[in-house]
């Protein structure tokens, strides 16, 4: 899976519940986090049992399945006393880059849009326009708690692991959304909540850490972290930390004052933002661009990214080998086919 050519996006708020247990082993075939620069690692081991599972779907047949969440979603809420509009444009989608642009995880992508924060030519868009949240004018109309009732009754409670821990989705618990992703048949709840192959998950939640732990990718984190350092860019102890910090400053700078709307799943993106000191917004895209860039420079002077890779795809192919004859019957529990 090639983040160049294709982009999977979700509602923030769904995204840890639908995919938080498998995502560690069975999505890393799409190699880095979201805004990471720099090489992606060949297709991974696991790739065969997470398209079963999950499906390589079109882009019709992920707008057809979204939109029966939606309706049934829509549905739930009603019974439950309060009014929710389908939302066509959220859930999950493919998004194809732009014809000619940059690739992600290119040196080019990091130049032009440094982890694609504050812009970015993925935005989130509903054909040709940008996203709205077609519940956005009722929620304005809410009281704090009222408010906070409605997204308990659409999300259900938080999901709060322990530290480090990887969350595990429960469609029970998860609110009209999750009945709504249940009945649509989406495979992550009854596979990752199935009881018969907790063993199986657990073991497979812990492979990116086993990968990340070995000494060689160890020395090569220092070595990249040191590299961004002496670049002007301190303070950066992981791969994932320099985009997860410009994702929270612009955050931070673009809805200062209305945390709801992260838990309500109105992530804001790359696009345009007129009401946020544009000052402040292109101080903030130079700075990202600055450490994107060294950022890659210097994942390629440590080959962090290239021997992190290949430690994956070793432990991956490891736990396939010893787990087959499980993930086998997983599949034919709960593939798609």
């Amino acid at each position: 899976m090639d983040r160049a050519s294709a982009r999977r996006t979700l509602s923030p708020v769904l995204v840890t519940a639908l995919l938080g247990a498998l995502a560690a082993g069975l999505a890393g075939c799409a190699g880095g986090p979201p805004g990471t620069v720099g090489p992606t690692s060949a297709e991974s081991p696991l790739t065969p049992y997470y398209d079963a599972l999950y499906g390589n779907s079109s882009e019709e047949e992920l707008q057809q399945r979204n939109d029966t969440v939606q309706t049934t979603a829509a549905a739930c809420m009603k019974e439950q006393g309060f009014p929710y509009e389908p939302d066509p444009g959220s859930g999950i989608s493919v998004q194809d880059a732009p014809s000619g642009g940059a690739d992600w995880g290119s040196r080019e992508f990091a130049e032009q849009y440094g982890y694609g924060v504050v812009s970015s030519p993925y935005a989130p868009t509903t054909g040709d326009e940008e996203w709205v949240d077609p519940n956005a004018g009722y929620l304005a109309t809410l009281s704090e708690g009222e408010r906070a009732a409605w997204e308990q009754a659409l999300y259900g409670q938080p999901v709060e692991p322990a530290s480090g821990a990887v969350p595990v989705w429960d469609w029970t618990t998860a609110g009209c959304m999750g009945k709504a992703f249940h009945e649509a048949d989406l495979a992550s709840g009854a596979a990752v909540g199935d009881p018969e192959f907790q063993g199986l998950v657990d073991e497979l939640n812990g492979l990116s850490d086993e990968a990340a732990s070995v000494d060689a990718v160890v020395t090569a984190e220092r070595a990249w972290s040191d590299c961004l350092a002496s670049a002007g860019h301190p303070g950066y102890e992981h791969r994932a930390d320099p985009s997860a910090d410009f994702s929270e400053r612009f955050s931070a700078l673009t809805r200062p004052d209305d945390p709801g709307d992260q838990a309500a799943g109105d992530q804001a993106t790359g696009g345009d933002h007129p009401d946020v000191d544009q000052s402040a917004l292109d101080a903030l895209q130079d700075e990202e661009i600055a450490t994107a860039v060294a950022d890659f420079d210097c994942a390629q002077s440590s080959r962090h990214d290239e021997l992190l890779a290949a430690e994956q795809h070793r432990v991956e192919q490891a736990f396939v080998d010893r787990n087959r004859a499980a993930l086998d019957a997983l599949v034919a529990k709960h593939g798609r086919n």
